[in-house]
């Protein structure tokens, strides 16, 4: 009887196990399944954000000087005060402004007085022109009815003569009074005119009596007091004013972003005076680069009527480039993004997939990557609403892998 050998032994133990495990080939067919939560993927916004520095000047500002020159005698703010528009801030010394307005009212007191006095004179010429006139008209009667009697020689010679010589010293005497009259309108239209120069003269003693006071032209915050009481005053600045209810926010971005902003383009503005991020937007565009930096300026109006930011601040401005609102949003780490269209992972679509699953196995998804920011991308296209996606196991799968939806509780 021959001995047998080793390999009719393995080949009987082989035999021997084969009903248990149904034999090395289905063994080997045989697929794990893997393991999978799901999740559903929420809408929301996801924003690609520039961060950058600005700074903050109100829009209105001037630096303040006295119209008039002289000493000055008070100022009545200090840098810090607030002030409202026509309120004095300062003043000069008003006596040399006093002596004028002074010698401006005693000259128009004395032409005044003038004026009285021609128009009296224009009165009684006026008079004594009607009363010239009453004069020849008596006379010229008496000279028509002379005229008459001597013609028919009634009456001597001599008592024409005598009626002839009043009526021409009537007529002369009407002569003189109108030119009296003429002379005494002449009068009284210079007294006029002086009249008009005082006035002037009286307006401008008070323009430069009112003056030397030194009056806010808006509402606002002095920051910056430049002289002192008892300095002489020409063209030099006394108070920096700037209306800071308005702001304007100047920054800079790289010219990049250039084609992609425009006024209208959100920001928030973060300081350590405000409680919370302020939201403005772009106003103004300078499209000029500047050769050292490669940037352009923009600029934006920020509302501060509660003064919370301060004229010269800086501030942390957020701006919004781009947005994806209203879209699915879901983590970075189930996606994958499976070529940069751009060359940047946060601006432009992007094609990618994530898995679903169905009858047990997993499928990959197709869509379109937008927007990427804080470890979560919005998912532009591909995935309908509410569809539920791979969570855990994702880097494990492949197109067509088995899955077992795991319950919450082996999470």
């Amino acid at each position: 009887m021959n001995k047998p050998t080793i390999t009719t032994l393995l080949m009987a133990g082989s035999l021997l196990f084969f009903p248990y495990f149904g034999g090395i080939p289905a063994l080997m067919a045989a697929e794990e399944a893997i393991p999978v939560t799901l999740m559903k993927p929420s809408l929301g916004t996801v924003a690609q954000i520039e961060k950058t520095t600005g700074k903050l000047l109100a829009v209105r500002r001037a630096g303040l000087q006295m119209k008039s020159k002289g000493t000055i005698e008070r100022m009545f703010v200090k840098e810090g005060d607030r002030v409202k528009q026509g309120q004095i801030l300062a003043s000069l010394e008003k006596k040399t402004f006093q002596l004028g307005m002074d010698q401006a009212q005693s000259l128009g007191k004395a032409v005044d007085s003038q004026v009285k006095a021609a128009d009296a004179a224009v009165t009684a010429a006026s008079t004594g022109v009607q009363q010239a006139e009453v004069r020849l008209q008596t006379v010229s009667r008496d000279y028509g009815r002379a005229k008459c009697l001597r013609e028919k020689d009634t009456i001597p010679q001599q008592q024409f003569d005598q009626i002839e010589g009043q009526y021409k010293l009537a007529v002369v005497g009407l002569e003189a009074a109108k030119d009296q009259l003429v002379l005494a309108k002449a009068g009284f239209e210079v007294a006029q005119a002086q009249t008009t120069v005082t006035q002037v003269g009286l307006r401008t003693a008070q323009h430069h009596h009112d003056e030397a006071n030194l009056i806010a032209p808006f509402d606002g915050l002095i920051v910056e007091k430049l002289v002192q009481e008892n300095e002489p005053c020409g063209d030099s600045t006394l108070y920096q004013l700037v209306d800071d209810s308005e702001l304007e926010l100047t920054f800079r971005l790289s010219e990049r972003f250039l084609p992609v902003i425009t006024p209208g383009t959100r920001l928030l503005i973060r300081s350590p005076l405000a409680p919370e991020p302020i939201s403005a937007t772009i106003s103004t565009i300078i499209p000029a680069i500047d050769q050292k930096s490669l940037s352009f300026a923009v600029k934006a109006i920020i509302p501060n009527s509660e003064h919370r930011l301060s004229h010269g601040g800086y501030a942390d401005v957020d701006v919004i480039i781009k947005e994806d609102q209203g879209i699915p949003i879901i983590p970075t780490g189930i996606v994958k993004i499976t070529d940069d269209l751009t060359g940047t992972s946060q601006e432009n679509a992007r094609p990618g997939y994530v898995f679903t699953v169905r009858d047990g196995k997993a499928h990959k998804t197709p869509v379109t990557v937008g927007i990427s920011r804080n470890n979560h991308v919005s998912i532009l296209s591909g995935l309908a609403s509410g569809t539920p996606i791979v969570d855990r196991g994702f880097g494990q799968l492949d197109d067509g892998t088995p899955v077992t939806i795991a319950s919450e509780a082996d999470r």
